[in-house]
């Protein structure tokens, strides 16, 4: 499957340097990214669960660990700190079951910071799908509208998740916590759905992890992040119908020079009479 890239600047550096850049979900433009719905009621049951998961997990629960090395910063080493933290499994449970009302309502701001602590996604469109009309629309809204260019990857098997496009919001229930981390599942498939207004685009997402990326500090002292690809997933280049002349040069000749495989390049221009958009090899 070929899927399809946008970029309004920058279409040159990432060919060039094999990376591309990922984003935090907080800087996509739908409000409502990350917005599940809490739900569930916690138990003292449900709670000893969940706490003894994050006791015997903590590769999956650095955060319950950081706030028990802080809690208990007497501790003289790990041996001791996890005794400590087992003697407090009572207490634990109280406040879990006391406050798990206040985690329900968790703010907007909070879901995105936990989705930007560790998270990062890149959005693809299964341009093939897109209706006319409809890519008329996308050249404009992620290609600088029409300057910019569209790199076509085709990824391996398992890399890439398409997106889920639903009347109602996805309901998680924060009361339940098993070995197989049913939340963060949960958690995970509310970054892969999105609202049915969106549905026109046929998103892809590729989601990793900041442990993944390579960090870069940019010239306005910003911290990025990007993912290296495969040159040889690169099979298409369409450049805008608005896109200059010296942006399509030197693209054409930096795909001459780096990339052995046959990229498909083309330049998008108007159908003759309708709202639509052709491609002509170049």
């Amino acid at each position: 499957m070929l899927l399809h890239r946008y970029f309004g600047s920058h279409a040159f550096e990432t060919l060039d340097e094999v990376t591309l850049k990922v984003s935090r979900i907080s800087t996509f433009n739908d409000p409502f990214e990350f917005l599940y719905v809490p739900i569930g009621k916690m138990t003292p049951q449900k709670a000893r669960t969940m706490v003894e998961y994050k006791i015997n997990n903590p590769d999956a629960s650095p955060h319950f660990w950081f706030v028990a090395r802080q809690r208990f910063s007497n501790a003289k080493n790990e041996k001791e700190l996890k005794r400590l933290v087992r003697k407090s499994i009572p207490q634990l449970v109280i406040n879990l079951v006391s406050g798990f009302e206040k985690i329900k309502n968790t703010t907007l701001e909070n879901r995105g910071n936990v989705a930007d602590a560790n998270l990062r996604a890149i959005c693809f469109c299964d341009a093939d799908k897109v209706k006319p009309l409809d890519e008329i629309l996308i050249w404009s809204h992620y290609a600088n509208k029409h300057k910019g260019v569209r790199i076509g990857f085709e990824f391996p098997d398992g890399i890439v998740d398409e997106i889920t496009y639903r009347e109602k919001r996805l309901e998680i229930d924060l009361s339940i916590m098993d070995s197989n981390d049913a939340t963060g599942s949960a958690l995970m498939q509310s970054i892969k759905s999105k609202s049915k207004a969106w549905e026109y685009e046929h998103e892809h997402r590729l989601i990793t992890v900041k442990g993944m990326c390579e960090e870069r500090t940019m010239p306005d002292s910003t911290v990025e992040h990007f993912l290296r690809f495969n040159r040889e997933w690169v099979k298409s280049i369409d450049f805008g119908v608005r896109c200059p002349q010296k942006v399509i040069e030197d693209i054409l000749a930096l795909i001459k020079k780096d990339y052995p495989q046959k990229v498909m390049c083309r330049k998008a221009e108007y159908h003759k009479t309708e709202y639509a958009l052709e491609y002509k090899p170049i």
